[in-house]
């Protein structure tokens, strides 16, 4: 079975970043931890930088097939199972899929 990191940047919509925020924390990220292959997650906010988006989300994955689920995931949105937001700027949204290939180094 392989270990995957599949990151999310995105961007709140205007004036609406609280709200972006209760959402990411509140609602989808359990939501998104539910999946088959999904087995934690974490968010940052850009502190410095030059990225696009001021926000990252990084999906931890457990699986023997990272495009199924995240295709499966992705399948589900706006339904209840993956319940989405409209504060959330969804086409400034940018994904990643990260095999691991070491193991985590202290």
């Amino acid at each position: 079975m392989g270990r995957y990191v599949f990151v999310v940047h995105t961007e709140p919509v205007e004036g609406r970043e609280r709200e972006y925020n209760q959402w990411y924390d509140e609602v989808h990220l359990k939501d998104v931890c539910a999946f088959p292959g999904f087995v934690g997650a974490r968010r940052f906010r850009l502190v410095e930088g030059d990225a696009k988006a001021r926000y990252l989300a990084i999906y931890e994955l457990e699986t023997d097939d990272p495009q199924r689920d995240i295709a499966a995931l992705t399948a589900a949105a706006g339904t209840e199972r993956m319940r989405m937001t409209d504060a959330l700027d969804l086409p400034k949204a940018t994904t990643a899929l990260f095999e691991q290939i070491s193991e985590h180094a202290t």
